[in-house]
């Protein structure tokens, strides 16, 4: 992995991290976009990455939070639009 792949896969971590602590302030809104940014910049990373990455893993987390988060957020405004 180079410097710039290296980059990309701490800013992600990065993101999602801040993400994950927003669980305990129950703001939706930052969470999605964070979870968002760190989806985005880790498949920019993908390009730097040999296939058998633990950061591969983490891109398949980040991946399955950010869809369970969305649907959370879906049903919740579905609820308030009831």
């Amino acid at each position: 992995m180079t410097v710039s792949g290296k980059g990309l896969a701490y800013s992600a971590l990065a993101q999602y991290q801040q993400a994950v602590t927003l669980d305990s302030v129950n703001d939706m809104g930052e969470k999605l976009a964070r979870l968002q940014e760190a989806v985005q910049v880790m498949d920019q990373c993908v390009n730097y990455l040999s296939s058998s990455s633990n950061l591969m893993k983490e891109r398949e987390v980040m991946r399955s939070v950010l869809e369970r988060t969305t649907r959370d957020n879906n049903f919740i405004v579905s609820l308030a639009c009831s």
